[in-house]
This record gives structure tokens, C-alpha cells and sequence, in this order.
């Protein structure tokens, strides 16, 4: 994104890419998933059934790679079929050991059966915050269940820390990246 341009961001549920996605995914076999971070710190919550990470996944399928991360062209979180380092542009970021999501080992090397997505887009704004381009669409989360019955999400959010854990998670493409395994959780869309 250019300076002096901002995103501007509107919810869209669109099931075109939802459809895609399903297309893209289904019946695709989880080999491996990696974690990433670009600032100091991550989150794990509620015995280690759920984590807040800064920098993005990588899901690596049999023939496909699909990221959800930070893309710092646009400032925001995005999907992306590239590894999740490339998507970081010039900014630090480490890998997180895998150790850390040992909740997650149990959707690896199962098939997808089911593919839940949710949308926003976001369209650039000049120097008088006049929209200009086309809309972009953003991934803000992602749901695959499988084979084995459990499900791993990806949520792209805003959050209240304290010091009981996490909670209040609304979707915002600004946000971090909730990672957890087979728990439901509420999710909001905000009115913004």
C-alpha cells in the first residue's frame, strides 16, 4: 500500500469465495502446519487449547500450501498461497516451535471434509479518504473439519486480554490470529 493511502474495510460474505476455497480444499490431506510471530510475544490459552500468534500460519496440503498472515504490502491479515515468510516483506519474524500447538498434531495427516470461510474486503482511500480501486477481498477466517471428526480454526481477530485468558473475539482484518482445535467459540462481526 502506498503512503498516504488507507484501507478501507466493509464486510462482504461472499460465496463465490467460499465455494472456491471448498473446491480448493476438499478432501485434501493436512501434512503439516507452521507457526509464525513478528513481535516478541504469543498467547496459550485455556490449557493450551488455544493460541493468539502475530505473524500467520502456513498450511501445507498434499499439492497446495495456503497461508493465512500478515501481509505488510496492505497492512493487514490475508490467505495467501505462498508460505507465510513471504508475505512479511522487510519486517522480523521467527518461527514458533511446533511444540507450542500440540493441540493441533491431531488434524495433521487427515482429509478435509468440510470448509467454512469468512469474509471482508478492503478497498484503498486517498489523501481525502475517497475510495479509489477495486475491492479486495480478505480472508478473516477459516474452519476446516475432518475426517477424524475434529476441526482446526483460524480467526483472524480482535480481543480483551485478562487475567482469566481471552475473550470478546470480534473479527478484524487488523487483529491477530486465533489458532485453536475442536472449540466452539463466538466470534462477532463488528458494526464498523
Amino acid at each position: 500500500m502506498s503512503s498516504g493511502s488507507k484501507p478501507l474495510i466493509k464486510l462482504n460474505s461472499d460465496m463465490q469465495n467460499q465455494t472456491s476455497f471448498s473446491e480448493m480444499l476438499m478432501s485434501k490431506q493436512l501434512l503439516d502446519v507452521s507457526y509464525f510471530n513478528i513481535n516478541d510475544n504469543f498467547f496459550v490459552f485455556d490449557d493450551d487449547q488455544l493460541a493468539i500468534i502475530d505473524g500467520g500460519v502456513t498450511l501445507f496440503f498434499q499439492d497446495q500450501t495456503l497461508s493465512l498472515c500478515f501481509n505488510q504490502e496492505v497492512e493487514l491479515f490475508n490467505y495467501s498461497t505462498q508460505q507465510a515468510p513471504a508475505n512479511f516483506g522487510d519486517l522480523d519474524y521467527y518461527e514458533i516451535e511446533k511444540s507450542n500447538f500440540d493441540f493441533a498434531s491431531s488434524v495433521i495427516n487427515q482429509k478435509v471434509v468440510d470448509v467454512e470461510t469468512h469474509w471482508t474486503w478492503f478497498q484503498e482511500l486517498n489523501e481525502d479518504f475517497e475510495p479509489y480501486g477495486e475491492k479486495k477481498d480478505l480472508l478473516q477466517g477459516l474452519t476446516l473439519s475432518f475426517e477424524n471428526g475434529e476441526f482446526l480454526r483460524l480467526a483472524v481477530v480482535f480481543y480483551q486480554l485478562s487475567p482469566m485468558g481471552a475473550s470478546g473475539f470480534e473479527y478484524d482484518s487488523k487483529g491477530e490470529l486465533l489458532v485453536t482445535t475442536n472449540r466452539e467459540l463466538e466470534i462477532t462481526v463488528s458494526e464498523d
